[in-house]
C-alpha cells in the first residue's frame, strides 16, 4: 500500500488542527503520529472521514512534528508519509 503525504495543516483553535491530506487508494482511514521537541511519537485516533480530519488535544505555544500513515483493505496499512511540522497556537 502506498503511502499519502500531509497537504496542509490549519490551527483551528487553540488546542486542534485541521489536516488535509492527499487522497489514497484504497484508503478506509489515516492515522497519525505527533510528537514534540523531538520527544517520543504517540498515537491519535484513526479517522474514516478523510475529509474532516481534526486533531484535538494539542498544547498552545507548542511545536509539533506529524506523520500519517494510511489503513486499507483488510488492515493493511502503508509506510509512514514524510514529516511536517506545525505549532499550535
Amino acid at each position: 500500500m502506498a503511502p499519502t503525504s500531509i497537504l496542509s495543516v490549519t490551527n483551528v483553535t487553540t488546542t486542534k488542527f485541521a489536516v488535509t491530506v492527499a487522497p489514497a487508494a484504497h484508503a478506509w482511514a489515516v492515522q497519525f503520529q505527533l510528537r514534540a521537541a523531538a520527544g517520543a511519537w504517540f498515537f491519535t485516533e484513526a479517522f474514516t472521514d478523510l475529509r474532516n480530519i481534526v486533531i484535538p488535544g494539542l498544547i498552545p505555544g507548542t511545536l509539533y512534528e506529524m506523520r500519517v500513515q494510511v489503513i486499507g483493505s483488510k488492515n493493511q496499512r502503508s509506510e509512514w508519509s514524510e514529516t511536517l511540522t506545525h505549532m499550535a497556537t
